[in-house]
């Protein structure tokens, strides 16, 4: 019976604890929808609220994934000046995503409060 029990205690030990990794995002593409924002070396988390982004301003590596996460009640975007991604409207909870694959200063601001505004300087 105990040794029964000790195997029962070490496959749970061995095979239930293993974790699972979601599959990769394709680098330069969106991503969103109610993503708990991971941390780590290469990825930043922009929080949005009280109408504006913070931090506004960022500087990143090139590679990095920066993480949009809208703590307010309205909707809002993330939209590049230089038209190379829009989040589209996303709402409280959301967040979204873009991986930063060239060297460059990016400014962006949210369509529907055009006074909100930031950039992200990839060196």
């Amino acid at each position: 019976m105990r040794t029964a029990l000790a195997c029962v205690m070490l496959t749970i030990l061995l095979f239930g604890c293993t974790s699972q990794q979601p599959p990769a995002q394709p680098p330069g593409q969106p991503s969103g929808g109610n993503q708990t924002p991971p941390t780590s070396a290469n990825e930043v988390t922009v929080q949005i609220s009280g109408f504006r982004f913070d931090p506004a301003d960022i500087e990143v590596s090139v590679g990095t994934k920066v993480i949009w996460v809208n703590n307010d009640p309205a909707m809002h975007t993330v939209t590049f000046d230089n038209g190379v991604f829009d989040t589209g409207q996303f709402p409280h909870g959301d967040s979204r995503s873009y991986i930063f694959n060239k060297t460059e200063n990016y400014t962006y601001h949210c369509a529907v409060h055009p006074s909100m505004k930031g950039s992200v300087a990839v060196k």
